[in-house]
């Protein structure tokens, strides 16, 4: 068993500055994340004193890097089998405990997390200790995924998360499981922080773009129930939903347009890693998805830095209509809206104004008579508008208000 280090990277280690952990290769066949990750580490600490950005990175994070979370599974994938997913704990019965079988032995650990677990009634893990999904014979049986949850407890400033995996160049982020039957699943982030994962995409995949003109297509990037599958006990939702961690979910390692043949190349596992620049090769994934890392550090270097609160307003606005009336809020940034339609002061557990379906705006109120919204705004980085403090009665009540007056003449 090899002992898991995490390289942790910053000028400030003290917890003031947000921490980003990146975990890469918790599949053992999955060898470019590592390197990814191993990439990316080197370009903080090589380009630290010559390069203004790096340096922006390293003063105004802290980075936390687990370049493999299953040694195990990778040495054994590397130099036995090279199809391993598995960590190699062998929780299979005497009929499946022979050495014959140990390829078939271990623990997805990506499945064995708390939080819409297959031992909950989610899919997308397995109970059988041979399939390349097993859960594991409990939450947390594995010392990987304890070790994560140990980690962000004790690091108390880690905000946000990468998971690395390969291959398919997919992001993704909650809602990442579901039930079968009805499809029912975990809980949607709220509408601001949708939009601030949407955001932060756009960002971490325009450096990928930057490199060799790697595209990931829009289908490509959301919850990822809706862009891949569900995957049941997955770390992000545990990080997201327990912790309040923006976590990210990445499949490195997208097809590549190969115009020579007119065909789309697609990747692999363990692509070759030398040959053309402009096709599949582990260099050229290794390289590309770097510059993704890199922007997540700037993505969270400036929500540390965020101290302005957003601006929200009702569209259209109070005033005088002759009829119905269909009204929407609009913000200035991602921010979550709290609102009530009865006249009382809105507070962290007044209705959320929410997001209409996946990948579409926020939902619009058809108003009938006359109403009066009361509402904030909260941003990503916890500002809220007009520094309105919703825990307490203040007097200021310096919430924002508008009345919508229907005459019914």
């Amino acid at each position: 068993p090899a002992t898991i280090p995490v390289l942790r990277i910053g000028k400030h280690r003290d917890g003031t500055k947000p921490g980003v952990l990146i975990q890469a290769q918790d599949h053992a066949r999955e060898w470019v994340p590592a390197t990814t990750s191993l990439e990316a580490a080197e370009r903080l600490v090589h380009n630290y004193k010559t390069d203004r950005e790096t340096k922006r990175i390293v003063e105004d994070t802290d980075v936390f890097f687990i370049l493999s979370n299953n040694p195990d599974g990778a040495n054994y994938s590397f130099y036995n089998f090279a199809s391993q997913r598995k960590n190699l704990t062998n929780h299979c019965p005497d009929e499946n405990a022979d050495p014959g079988r140990r390829d078939s032995w271990g623990v997805d650990l990506n499945r064995n997390y708390r939080v819409a677990s297959g031992h909950d009634g989610y899919s997308g893990g397995s109970s059988v200790c041979t399939s390349g999904t097993y859960q594991g014979p409990e939450k947390l049986s594995e010392p990987e995924a304890k070790n994560i949850i140990w980690l962000v407890e004790k690091y108390r400033n880690i905000k946000f998360m990468m998971s690395v995996h390969s291959n398919g160049g997919q992001l993704f982020w909650q809602p990442g499981a579901y039930i079968a039957d009805g499809r029912i699943t975990t809980p949607r982030p709220p509408l601001g922080d949708e939009a601030f994962y949407w955001q932060s995409a756009g960002r971490i995949l325009s450096q990928v773009k930057a490199y060799r003109e790697t595209v990931v297509t829009p289908e490509n990037v959301g919850g990822s129930s809706d862009v891949l599958y569900s995957s049941a006990g997955n770390v992000r939702e545990d990080l997201y939903y327990t912790y309040g961690i923006y976590a990210f979910g990445w499949e490195v390692g997208g097809s590549v347009y190969n115009p020579a043949t007119g065909n789309w190349q697609g990747g692999s596992f363990q692509p070759p890693w030398e040959g053309d620049p402009s096709l599949v090769s582990g260099h050229s994934e290794t390289m590309e998805y770097a510059n993704g890392i890199m922007e997540m550090f700037r993505v969270a270097a400036d929500w540390g830095r965020d101290k302005k609160d957003p601006k929200s307003t009702l569209v259209p606005g109070g005033g005088k209509h002759r009829g119905p009336v269909d009204v929407h809020f609009e913000t200035n940034e991602p921010a979550t809206i709290y609102y009530t339609t009865d006249g009382s002061r809105p507070t962290l557990k007044s209705p959320r104004y929410e997001a209409t379906d996946f990948r579409e705006p926020g939902q619009v109120f058809h108003v009938t008579e006359t109403t009066t919204f009361n509402w904030f705004s909260v941003d990503a980085a916890g500002n809220i508008e007009r520094n309105y403090d919703p825990t307490k009665n203040d007097k200021r009540n310096n919430y924002r208000t508008a009345t919508i007056k229907i005459d019914k003449k």
